[in-house]
């Protein structure tokens, strides 16, 4: 039997994990393989300000966002999507990457692969409101904004490999959401996460 202490003290520990176990559950949602039920989009975004850069010196990276899309083949089949963009401290212009996700199991981190052998990452939830994209060594590809230069994986730097992202409107994500009908009902409000 748990002592007044023990019990308070594990009341945290408790807290940590409804947490991440409602986390886990907004990515199986989106990432759940079942053909059936609405098709989802969920943006997340991060925006490093001066203080954070100040005390990760190593740390490049400025800005990051992804925008996840699940969807339907014609067939009925589910895949999904990703598009993202990054910005460093040593330039002005937004890079991009994109390719598309799967999850083996629920539970499990989410894998995205780049398009053209661009490398990957992992997404794995913190908690009901934001993710970590695990990037690691070496970075990802990327192209500039008109996704014409593959750029490789220039512009990570030694403390660029996991990124803390919180969930946030789907207009934020509208730079990388190429597709015509979704934008438009992300602009009109019609479409929600």
């Amino acid at each position: 039997m748990l002592s007044r202490i023990g019990l308070f003290a594990s009341l945290p520990l408790l807290a940590l994990a409804s947490t991440a176990f409602a986390g886990n559950a907004r990515l199986d949602a989106l990432f759940n393989n079942q053909a059936t039920g609405p098709v989802s989009n969920i943006c997340y975004a991060r925006h490093y300000d001066k203080a954070h850069l100040a005390s990760h010196p190593k740390q490049n990276v400025t800005a990051m966002l992804v925008y996840f899309s699940k969807k339907k083949s014609d067939e009925g089949s589910v895949y999904y999507q990703f598009d993202g963009q990054v910005k460093f401290r040593d330039s002005k212009k937004a890079f991009t990457f994109d390719g598309d996700c799967n999850r083996d199991k629920p539970g499990e981190d989410v894998h995205c692969g780049i398009d053209c052998d661009g490398g990957g990452f992992n997404v794995g939830a913190k908690d009901d409101k934001s993710i970590e994209v695990k990037i690691g060594d070496g970075g990802i590809g990327l192209h500039d904004a008109e996704g014409d230069t593959p750029l490789g994986s220039k512009g990570f730097q030694d403390d660029d490999e996991t990124f803390l992202l919180q969930q946030t409107d789907l207009k934020d994500c509208l730079p990388v959401i190429y597709d015509d009908d979704v934008k438009a009902a992300v602009k009109k409000g019609t479409v929600t996460q």
